[in-house]
């Protein structure tokens, strides 16, 4: 259609031209031949002009599959690939991993378990796999091309070979891998008994196959760490291999200035969109060793980070052509999100202080050195039990429940309720769970405000104080007590809002009489969705009113003889026989206790010189009150 047009337009012009010459008789005698001659001109030259751009077309296109005959003869069979095939290829990848890693929210499904032993996932093993294979064929691939050798040979005044090169490239990943693992404190988790020294494991067992087939499966990594000689053996090659590859000198890429990273750094000086996938390839292998335990620490973190900053790293180590420093580039979308999600982790339970087992033991030590509360003790013994087995569940990657972590302590007062929510915040912050552990407590004079509008804020603010630890709301019934105009329902509405908010940085224990903290619960469907783990205190026996005694008389440097002894037990005997609705338990001993010493010094005032024992003996007439 273009052809016939232009040989329109031709016609057209050399018609005007020709009528403009020629007389008017001319034109009435020769028209119809004159439209004749000049269309047949038209089509030989359009002819002429169509035939020279076909000819030089296909001249072009000869030369083009000449080329490619030579790159095809000459290169190596299988190996050597044209630069725009590889950019076009790693730019597809380059996507495909952007969303692995934007979208990764340091969840971990590491473990497998088996005959006792864990093992890192058949998931995980392979994208360990997959990773450190990518990295060593983006090292061949860019050895194979001849203008990437050209850099590397002047850069490092050497005149080497594809081979060698690679060879080189190869030992100087490993260093960098192995900086890495130690940076990110795992160095003295070189073992079996890791998972990250399982990953290093797998990692070196890939890089040292020479026949880059690849064929290791995870059949074969769950059989070599299934026997101990065949464990000590693997490790055994890991130590060497870090050893050999400790000791390589590589010569071909020693024009680079940086410690960290140099893969990446020599990788710089050839195409960016080859770089760009290699740093992203080295951030995720290393964001899978951060998150296989369920935790990123803080070395971890930093190190993630500094892989992220490797642009900067770039921009300030090279120039352009004419030495000027490269130009400032807008950070990717990639690593914005990437550091995004470090930033998230950071604020939640996953980003612990690792505690030790012990830690766990003393704080349920401390739980059983308190006087009674016999089937509190089970309860509370029980729930940490629990929430350890889950927490290894979790980490084998096996299924488990959800647990909540919320409690009722519902019993009489003065039965140690406070006391055991201090002691049960302190084995949350052990097992990981809060951060900081501490206990905040608080009624409803510290939840409910005077005014409309100001009860949401007061509460808010005692919730601020308690997140990373634990809220105990202390006779939290009264909360729904006040009537229609009360703000309570305000204060229960703010609170439950919180916990699902906070969900991750607040645990809340309500207390308060058995029979009130049921119709509490009931009350409203979110405090029964929330709160469904009740933990009972009951009253304290007479000897356990009495043990409590003797431990106030000890912290207070008091004695006490025998017949006193004996008053006291009567006391405590007819208390409990008794004992009122409201019964105070540790609170009447405590009282009780005020009023004999009180008694004691009114005993003493009447001594002219009181000696030292005088005023540690606590007497039978002391008892009575």
């Amino acid at each position: 259609m273009k052809t016939i047009f232009f040989c329109f337009g031709i016609w057209m012009i050399l018609l005007l031209c020709s009528t403009a010459v020629l007389s008017e008789n001319t034109k009435v005698v020769y028209g119809g031949v004159l439209e004749f001659i000049t269309l047949l001109i038209a089509m030989l030259i359009t002819a002429a002009i169509y035939y020279y751009v076909q000819k030089k077309k296909d001249e072009e296109e000869l030369s083009i599959a000449e080329e490619s005959t030579i790159i095809e003869n000459n290169g190596p069979s299988n190996e050597s690939r044209e630069v725009h095939q590889l950019i076009q290829e790693t730019l597809t990848k380059t996507k495909e991993l952007e969303k692995v890693i934007m979208n990764d929210d340091y969840s971990y499904d590491a473990f497998a378990f088996s005959s006792g032993n864990v093992r890192i996932s058949k998931e995980m093993f392979s994208e360990i796999k997959e990773g450190i294979t990518s990295m060593l064929r983006v090292l061949k691939d860019a050895c194979w091309q001849d203008d990437f050798i050209a850099l590397l040979r002047k850069a490092s005044h050497t005149n080497g070979e594809s081979d060698a090169y690679y060879f080189n490239l190869k030992s100087m990943l490993i260093k960098d891998i192995i900086r890495c693992f130690n940076e990110m404190g795992y160095a003295a988790q070189a073992n079996d008994a890791t998972p990250q020294g399982q990953a290093l494991y797998i990692v070196l067992r890939f890089v040292s196959d020479d026949t880059e087939q690849y064929s290791y499966s995870y059949e074969d990594f769950f059989f070599a760490m299934e026997s101990d000689a065949s464990k000590k053996e693997c490790f055994r090659i890991v130590n060497k291999q870090i050893k050999i590859y400790s000791e390589v000198k590589n010569d071909a890429t020693s024009m680079v200035g940086l410690d960290d990273f140099k893969t990446m750094l020599t990788l710089a000086i050839y195409k960016d969109e080859i770089t760009e996938y290699f740093r992203m390839l080295i951030f995720r292998l290393f964001q899978l060793f951060a998150k296989m335990d369920g935790s990123i620490t803080e070395n971890e973190e930093s190190w993630l980070r500094r892989i992220l900053k490797m642009q900067e790293l770039l921009e300030e180590q090279y120039t352009d052509d004419e030495g000027n420093p490269l130009p400032k580039q807008p950070k990717k979308e990639w690593i914005a999100k990437a550091e995004e999600r470090l930033d998230a982790v950071k604020q939640s339970k996953r980003h612990p202080v690792k505690k030790e087992a012990q830690t766990i033991s003393s704080s349920i030590k401390e739980l059983s050195e308190l006087v009674g509360l016999s089937e509190t003790k089970k309860e509370i013994t029980t729930l940490a039990n629990y929430i350890q087995m889950k927490l290894k569940r979790d980490e084998m990657g096996m299924k488990s429940p959800n647990v909540s972590y919320h409690c009722v302590f519902a019993g009489n007062p003065g039965t140690g309720k406070t006391t055991v929510a201090r002691i049960l915040a302190g084995i949350y912050k052990d097992l990981g769970l809060l951060k900081k552990g501490h206990l905040v407590e608080t009624d409803r004079s510290g939840l409910i405000a005077e005014y409309v509008g100001q009860t949401a804020v007061k509460t808010n603010k005692i919730i601020d104080k308690a997140l990373d630890g634990v809220l105990f709301i202390d006779e939290a019934y009264s909360l729904v007590q006040g009537g229609k105009e009360d703000y309570g329902k305000e204060a229960i509405a703010t609170l439950l809002k919180r916990m699902e908010d906070n969900r991750d940085r607040l645990v809340v224990i309500v207390a308060g009489y058995t029979k009130e903290m049921e119709d509490f619960i009931d009350s409203n469907p979110g405090l029964q969705s929330r709160f469904n783990r009740y933990i009972h205190f009951a009253d304290y026996t007479a000897e356990e009113l009495y043990d409590i005694f003797c431990l106030q008389l000890k912290k207070n440097e008091y004695t006490i003889n025998e017949d006193a002894s004996k008053q006291l037990k009567n006391i405590l005997a007819g208390a409990v026989a008794h004992k009122p609705r409201d019964f105070g338990n540790a609170r009447y001993v405590r009282n009780l206790f005020e009023k004999v010493i009180e008694n004691q010094a009114n005993r003493l005032a009447k001594e002219q010189n009181p000696t030292k024992e005088m005023m540690a003996e606590l007497r039978e007439e002391d008892f009575k009150v």
